[in-house]
């Protein structure tokens, strides 16, 4: 895993072969970052906590495979 550490405004870049996908942390508030997130369509963006189990999507569906 890698760890970085970023300031509001801020971006972190990600190589795809779909397509650069960029996060940009736009605000940061005690214990929360809120991140913008610039992607390619073809790419599914989920949310870790939220299990998507009627799509087959999903982390919990995704751990549950491996």
């Amino acid at each position: 895993m890698l760890s970085l550490t970023r300031r509001p405004s801020e971006t972190i870049q990600i190589v795809t072969s779909d397509g650069l996908i960029e996060l940009t942390i736009s605000n940061i508030k005690k214990n929360q970052a809120q991140i913008a997130i610039e992607a390619p369509k073809a790419i599914k963006i989920l949310r870790s906590e939220v299990d998507m189990p009627a799509s087959g999507f999903g982390f919990l569906n995704f751990l549950s495979n491996k």
